[in-house]
């Protein structure tokens, strides 16, 4: 190549791509935890994962500039990394009893549930349409969970069922409570504080419930931790290159992704019951996104 031929412009990912990455990423995360919790207390497993996302958050904020941690971002992310705990400590319990597929499906719930947690902390009465769609969805709900074994029928099941579904609420509480401190905090202040104030609550209850993990069990740990900063990292970069209402269709994807991972891995294959209630779940939530974005474009008076 000569001196005045052009250098071949690199085009970046396209952002819709980079989504179903980091959607990938964090279900393989998923798949991965499934596999410690066979062996490791949740809780403890939760706070082992949250203390390594560290080894990635750290560099990550430095990297950004070492952003400042004022007394107001500390209390903000104090709250939220409160909420992730309880969040991430029942979707992994749950995983100890729940097949992968079914997890994630009952995960898709929380978007239906952020307009009535934000009419409750920030007074943003939900529409008509946010009420129908979450009634929709319960149905859905309702159907994934029908057609299990009679083996698997068991009070484990039903408190599985249960804590995933306390998950899709407090993750959708904590997604409430980012609005309006992602942008004013940025990406590395949110990553750093999501790994430190879970790692700070849950360290004496996981002292007391469990014992510390075997090496190999560490090399897994650290693997979800790498796996949570990468899909973390992802979806941040997309969602800065493209509209929340483009990608968020994308999350369903997530599906697709534990249905391998857990056929692959965990010998499971989604009932058709499982595959019906993620449908109707899904339906619900596009109808819901389809309505804001038709209520935005409306011309007012």
């Amino acid at each position: 190549m000569s001196r005045a031929d052009p250098v071949p412009a690199v085009r970046s990912p396209s952002p819709l791509l980079i989504a179903v990455g980091g959607v990938a990423a964090l279900c393989a995360m998923d798949a991965v935890m499934k596999h410690v919790v066979a062996s490791l207390h949740p809780l403890t497993a939760t706070f082992m994962r949250s203390l390594l996302t560290l080894v990635f958050a750290v560099p990550l904020w430095i990297a950004a500039g070492r952003p400042t941690l004022t007394r107001d971002v500390l209390r903000a992310h104090a709250v939220r990394g409160t909420v992730m705990a309880f969040s991430a400590g029942s979707f992994f319990w749950a995983l100890t009893v729940l097949p992968l597929a079914e997890a994630v499906t009952l995960s898709f719930v929380a978007p239906l549930i952020i307009p009535f947690i934000a009419w409750g902390l920030l007074k943003e009465r939900p529409r008509v349409s946010n009420i129908a769609a979450g009634v929709v969805g319960f149905a859905g709900v309702l159907v994934t969970t029908q057609g299990a074994p009679a083996s698997a029928d068991t009070p484990e099941r039903t408190l599985g069922i249960a804590l995933m579904l306390l998950a899709a609420v407090a993750w959708a509480t904590s997604l409430v409570l980012l609005r309006g401190r992602a942008s004013r905090d940025g990406p590395a202040i949110v990553v750093l504080m999501g790994a430190i104030v879970p790692s700070v609550l849950l360290a004496p209850v996981a002292m007391a419930v469990g014992a510390a993990p075997a090496r190999d069990t560490l090399l897994w740990l650290l693997g979800a931790a790498g796996l949570t900063a990468l899909g973390v990292w992802l979806l941040t970069r997309a969602y800065a290159r493209a509209e929340a209402q483009v990608l968020a269709p994308l999350e369903y994807t997530a599906l697709g992704w534990a249905a391998l991972l857990g056929w692959l891995f965990f010998d499971e294959w989604p009932r058709l019951q499982v595959w019906i209630g993620a449908a109707v779940i899904i339906a619900a939530c596009l109808y819901v996104a389809w309505d804001e974005r038709r209520a935005r474009t409306l011309p007012l008076g």
